[in-house]
């Protein structure tokens, strides 16, 4: 396996662990932290920009945006699970 691939590799098994502890525990913090320093080590890795603090305000709001996401999602899914089951 390429270092790329390792490194990918080791990242995907980091977040999904953390995706099933928060699942288990139902706290998004956790999740949020996972995606800033995925994002950000992937800037380290990559250099897709030079600025950190970009990467870091970049990551802040990719995090934000997916829990919100998941967030609604999961809401929707509930709500659509509760209107099934009434009639």
């Amino acid at each position: 396996m390429s270092e790329e691939g390792a490194l990918l590799f080791t990242v995907a098994l980091f977040v999904v662990a953390i995706f099933i502890w928060w699942r288990l525990t139902g706290r998004w913090g956790a999740l949020q932290v996972v995606i800033v320093m995925a994002v950000v080590a992937s800037n380290v890795r990559w250099q897709w920009t030079p600025n950190p603090a970009l990467a870091t305000l970049i990551a802040i709001g990719v995090a934000w945006y997916i829990t919100w996401g998941l967030s609604a999602a999961i809401d929707l899914a509930v709500r659509l699970k509760g209107k099934n089951t009434q009639g």
